[in-house]
């Protein structure tokens, strides 16, 4: 999906990243091309130096020493054949975590501030203003790899957040194109009245004191890609302090268990998990033990897992 943001401001680049009534035409022209566009021309903007492929058959385990390591978000699941078969996403892991709290032990208890480890390399926090163009926060997304951001208002205070899922707004047509150029503030307007079901009322928040279950359950209410630390401000405003996505959430209890979570058991990558939905598999589908990489195939599974262990 960033890649698609990164190919939609390449668009806008070649006509200046200016809506004006003069270069109109231009926009529109471009329109044909734009909606032409094939995967590979979308991948010539692919910012991942490789992907991470997991086989069908294998632990989810792999899945998860693979989000933790690196900053991919989805992982496409191969057949022995080299075909892709399904994708696990860091959602799906997410969700399924939801579904065996139980099993994470005293980990669900510890509190968010305890998570400094993931979150101190957060050096200087990425935001938007909600009087900036559109353009603007997408072109900082793509810049710096991130799917989203904290809006602040003029005070500094969190008042709204963004994504590249938002970028539904324009569609393939060119005369929408022109939101773009409309104000973050405006922009998360009319994302609200045409997705009202994809679009949070508001900034899904989590304090310092808040619970790792805390952070896992509401990221699972409504397919939540990242919540915000806040911090308490005056007339019952927050100030944002860090962001907390699911890769974060993810390499914390990675770090935490020395990647000992086996979501595999009798449960492997197969349908269940790449398909529509989470994956579905009982207690034993997840336990807490030795690090390690399972794999019921080929030396090509062991070698990538292997390799993932040491980036």
């Amino acid at each position: 999906m960033l890649d698609l943001v990164t190919f939609t401001l390449e668009q806008f680049s070649s006509l200046g990243l200016e809506w004006t009534d003069a270069n109109w035409q231009r926009f529109m022209d471009s329109e044909r091309k734009f909606v032409d566009a094939t995967a590979d021309d979308v991948l010539k903007f692919h910012n991942q130096p490789r992907t991470y492929p997991t086989y069908r058959g294998c632990s989810l385990l792999q899945a998860l020493e693979i989000f933790a390591n690196t900053n991919i978000r989805r992982i496409p699941v191969v057949s022995r054949q080299d075909r892709v078969v399904g994708m696990v996403t860091q959602s799906m892991v997410v969700s399924l975590l939801t579904q065996n709290l139980n099993l994470l032990g005293s980990l669900k208890d510890k509190r968010v501030s305890e998570m400094e480890s993931i979150l101190a390399p957060q050096q200087k926090l990425l935001f938007v203003k909600e009087d900036q163009r559109a353009v603007d926060a997408f072109k900082i997304m793509s810049d710096n790899n991130v799917s989203g951001l904290p809006i602040l208002d003029t005070n500094g205070l969190l008042v709204d957040s963004i994504s590249i899922r938002d970028l539904r707004v324009i569609g393939t047509n060119a005369a929408r194109w022109r939101r773009l150029h409309q104000t973050v503030k405006e922009f998360k307007e009319i994302a609200r009245q045409e997705f009202p079901a994809q679009t949070p009322q508001a900034p899904i928040t989590v304090t310092a004191n808040d619970t790792v279950k805390t952070i896992i359950e509401k990221m699972d209410d409504g397919n939540i890609h990242r919540v915000f630390l806040a911090e308490p401000a005056n007339g019952g405003r927050f100030k944002c302090k860090a962001v907390i996505s699911q890769g974060d959430l993810l390499r914390f209890i990675a770090k935490e268990t020395g990647v000992a979570l086996d979501f595999g058991g009798e449960e492997a990558v197969d349908e269940k998990t790449t398909g529509r939905g989470a994956a579905t598999g009982g207690p034993e589908a997840m336990e807490l033990g030795t690090p390690r990489a399972r794999s019921d195939s080929t030396d090509a599974d062991v070698d990538m897992v292997g390799g993932i262990k040491g980036t």
